[in-house]
């Protein structure tokens, strides 16, 4: 078996303009985004007036495009409710929350998400995002649901981090489990995942998405912050060991049985190139800048999810 690979672009406001001896053609996207320089070179997202997702530069939105061509916009009917769900850690909820602000723009009402929060990694995670997962389905049976699933920056410092032993001892004294003497800890997440595989392989989902990890601990050229001289980094906590991971996980999605329709969606070259747009906490702490990207690589990555659902549900709202 093998997983299916999704490429997509950002929106971004652009015109640009093909021309030869006989022909012009114009093409044009478009999403209103303004960004301020700082100093050092870092780019601040500014908010903007309003952000909008348009098709063609219309000025209609592409989820009301979409919803309206399928006859379903405003919808009061059990059938026809969008449930889009994020499943991951922080960054997940970063890009959940880029997500909903893209969303509020819209004029649909039949359109609503959720976050299942697995921060701390799946060994202490996984029951709880199944319960959630499955109390979805019980609650909302009729519900078109759409998910987006990553596990694997809490996973790599849970299991893999010198610094986070004595998580790992609290972690199996609160599961009532003892990990495996002696297993390496990419062995370990290669296990848990396969689980989250399965079970997420076989949800009742018109669409699952895998976006692979974004590359924590990212420290080149430390922009908006000093790092300290006296300060190590170790290989668990770098951008190479959330390779090691990814491919693990797109290992794992190629050969599982039941993830044919699982799509990957990339997010660790979207934000890798971005060292110098990260988040910035209220004390410039490290470890936000080193784990966390900033408001324009979640919301290119938001703007990508968007587009994959559209491109699954009514192409013809992106084609026409």
């Amino acid at each position: 078996m093998s997983a299916r690979i999704c490429v997509c672009l950002s929106v971004f406001k652009a015109r640009a303009v093909l021309r030869s001896p006989s022909t012009s053609v114009s093409v044009s996207v478009s999403a209103r985004v303004s960004v301020r320089v700082l100093p050092h070179g870092h780019a601040h997202h500014v908010p903007p007036a309003f952000v909008t997702v348009h098709d063609q530069g219309d000025g209609v939105h592409l989820v009301d495009r979409c919803l309206s061509g399928l006859g379903i916009a405003n919808s009061p009917q059990p059938q026809d409710q969008i449930h889009v769900i994020f499943v991951g850690c922080s960054v997940m909820r970063l890009m959940h929350s880029s997500f909903d602000f893209l969303l509020r723009k819209a004029n649909v009402t039949n359109v609503r998400t959720s976050l299942v929060d697995i921060r701390r990694g799946l060994f202490r995670t996984l029951p709880h995002m199944k319960s959630r997962l499955n109390n979805f389905t019980k609650t909302y049976p009729d519900e078109r649901r759409f998910v987006v699933f990553n596990t694997g920056l809490h996973d790599i410092d849970r299991l893999c981090s010198g610094r986070m032993w004595a998580a790992r001892e609290r972690d199996q004294e609160l599961m009532n489990q003892t990990l495996p003497a002696g297993e390496p800890c990419i062995t370990t997440y290669r296990r848990q995942f396969q689980e989250m595989v399965r079970f997420i392989g076989n949800y009742p989902a018109e669409l699952k998405v895998f976006r692979s990890t974004t590359p924590g601990w990212m420290k080149y050229g430390n922009f908006g912050f000093s790092w300290p001289t006296d300060f190590t980094q170790p290989f668990q906590r770098s951008q190479h060991m959330v390779t090691q991971i990814n491919e693990i996980a797109f290992d794992v999605l190629a050969n599982a049985d039941n993830a044919d329709d699982v799509l990957i969606m990339d997010g660790f070259w979207t934000s890798l190139a971005r060292p110098d747009n990260t988040e910035m906490g209220p004390r410039n702490q490290i470890g936000k800048h080193m784990v966390h990207p900033g408001v324009e690589v979640m919301d290119a990555l938001a703007r990508k999810f968007m587009h994959i659902m559209v491109r699954s549900t009514c192409s013809e709202a992106l084609d026409s």
